[in-house]
């Protein structure tokens, strides 16, 4: 005998029937709910904890009915649950959404193409604000294929007693885990005791090993595609989440004009041949735009001073500071808005010429040259990203920069002790921007 469960009104009913469950839609297509059986189908094949579907059929034009196994559950979390006891189903959830994550989903639709068909359908934001937001996505859209859920939350998680398992995969697509955690971080805020949500993100960047910046870099995208939710309340609090980041962007467009770095010094430095040794980056590797992160595990493990003692140092000026070194090709007629070949960024130090490079690591040799130096003045987090300034002062005093047999231009950022490392007293450091130039022209007639 069937039992109503669930009443959808006249989107949706679900009725049980022993051991299995049936899904009656009144408004979902045949090819829609058929397709729920293929993803449901990949994700038991791909290990994952995912109720079994038994099938689907059509009644009539617009109504379906699926039928699954039905999971005899308790709730995964609920209202007033001690902190120790959502702690624990909070990590087990946790583990479930790295598993997913884990799952190559190259064939399934792209999350981001979804994120913006809600941002640019909403009635509720600006044309502006819908543009920004769709900007950061595409910024941070960094083309990745893991599996994403795009509905995680705790109440789409039955537990059995033995086997979490996971439900409502109408939204399965294919992007960013990253994303994918923000839309639970973003739930847990709206929905969760005091507090939860940050405890959330922590254990999730413990057990994932990312950095809770590449997590929240995504709330305004995702706050944005949310804004859609009915309850006037919940909206207005997902609102104002998205005034908070458009406060920010203003803010820091405004000290960007007042901060801006200047050169405060350029000259010409000739340099002997010379090895870099180093490990190179490109473009999928930044967090939030930058290699900040890279850094990061450079000092944590000791890396420069294992090039240090492992290599043979150059003699020249500054020789001994780290190096941020970059390569970039133009594309067709020196186009400078599009690139030829990927751009390459790598963390290491120069050193003497044919010194022995570690195993792990690579290098980039470099024959005698001459450098366009640039000092950019300013605080530490305007400092980056500013190669056009020094680069247009070493033109003004007549440096022609100049690129390699392949057409491809080396710079580099260094960072030397102490004029970048001890800020003056205004909090200012200096940066040495460096460009390859033109050899000076010294023959006398």
């Amino acid at each position: 005998m069937l039992e109503l469960i669930h009443d959808g009104g006249d989107k949706l009913k679900i009725y049980r029937d022993g051991g299995r469950i049936f899904k009656h839609y009144f408004s979902a297509s045949y090819k829609y709910v058929a397709e729920t059986t293929r993803v449901h189908t990949f994700l038991r094949e791909a290990g994952l904890p995912v109720p079994a579907v038994y099938g689907v059929r059509r009644v009539s034009r617009s109504e379906t009915v699926l039928e699954m196994a039905y999971i005899d559950s308790k709730p995964f979390t609920w209202p007033g649950m001690p902190d120790g006891e959502w702690e624990k189903a909070m990590r087990a959830f946790i583990k479930l959404q790295c598993g997913i994550a884990a799952v190559d989903a190259s064939g399934f639709p792209e999350f981001t193409k979804s994120l913006a068909k809600e941002i640019r359908g909403t009635p509720y934001l600006t044309r502006t604000t819908k543009a920004r937001a769709i900007r950061l996505m595409r910024r941070l859209d960094k083309g990745k294929t893991n599996l994403c859920h795009g509905d995680m939350h705790p109440g789409n998680v039955l537990f059995d007693g033995e086997t979490h398992w996971v439900i409502d995969w109408g939204s399965a697509s294919r992007g960013d885990p990253a994303a994918d955690a923000c839309m639970t971080y973003l739930y847990e805020r709206r929905f969760g005791a005091p507090g939860r949500a940050d405890t959330y993100l922590r254990l999730l960047c413990e057990e994932a090993r990312k950095s809770q910046a590449e997590v929240l870099a995504w709330l305004p995208v995702i706050a944005a595609y949310q804004v859609n939710i009915k309850t006037e309340d919940e909206r207005a609090y997902i609102l104002k989440i998205i005034e908070g980041w458009e406060g920010s962007l203003m803010a820091r467009n405004i000290l960007k004009v007042k901060r801006k770095p200047k050169v405060v010094k350029a000259y010409r430095q000739s340099v002997p041949a010379a090895r870099f040794i180093g490990i190179k980056y490109g473009d999928e590797d930044r967090v939030n735009g930058g290699f900040g992160g890279q850094w990061g595990e450079w000092h944590e493990n000791g890396r420069f001073e294992f090039l240090e003692q492992a290599c043979l140092p150059a003699e020249f000026e500054d020789a001994g500071a780290h190096i941020g070194l970059m390569r970039w090709k133009g594309g067709k007629d020196g186009n400078e808005h599009e690139m030829a070949e990927p751009f390459q960024y790598w963390v290491g130090k120069f050193f003497a010429e044919g010194a022995e490079v570690p195993e792990g690591y690579d290098h980039v040799d470099f024959p005698a040259l001459d450098l366009g130096v640039g000092w950019l003045y300013g605080r530490e987090s305007y400092l980056y990203g500013k190669e056009g300034l020094a680069a247009d002062s070493c033109g003004k005093q007549g440096m022609k920069i100049i690129c390699d047999d392949e057409g491809a231009f080396w710079f580099f950022e260094r960072y030397v002790c102490p004029r970048f490392t001890q800020p003056d007293k205004k909090g200012k450091k200096i940066l040495d921007i460096c460009h390859y130039i033109e050899k000076e022209n010294k023959e006398i007639n």
